[in-house]
């Protein structure tokens, strides 16, 4: 993806499994208010508690703050999280540019050690086939 301008209305969107129905998709638009975290207090979150979803898919904007901070927070949540690491962007910042970042974002999660509960970094199409 290319960089976006940061703080949009719309931070980011996750694809929530329901159990035991892997095709039944739903795609939830956030905007991570306070903590930067689509499951901290969020109407997404209550979303998710309410149906027991318990496995979702990221994407979105903007990667540094609400993209990876749902990520990290979820998985410590014990929400199985796949990445689409080809679906999320952030600006460039004085330090790098958004593509940089991104990159660094992909690797970090692909390492990223939750015992029990690895995240899943693929491409778009991917995840898509394995459902």
């Amino acid at each position: 993806m290319k960089s976006c301008a940061p703080r949009s209305s719309i931070c980011g969107c996750i694809g929530a499994l329901k159990p035991g129905r892997r095709a039944n998709l739903s795609f939830i638009p956030f905007k991570a208010q306070s903590a930067g975290d689509l499951c901290y207090r969020t109407k997404p979150g209550e979303i998710l508690r309410g149906h027991q979803i318990n496995e979702f898919v990221v994407c979105g904007c903007t990667t540094v703050y609400c993209v990876g901070a749902t990520i990290k927070n979820g998985a410590s949540r014990g929400y199985a999280i796949a990445v689409a690491l080809d679906a999320h962007t952030t600006a460039n910042r004085q330090a790098a540019f958004a593509e940089v970042l991104i990159e660094h974002d992909n690797d970090v999660w692909r390492d990223f050690i939750i015992p029990g509960n690895p995240l899943r970094v693929k491409t778009t199409a991917e995840i898509l086939s394995e459902w």
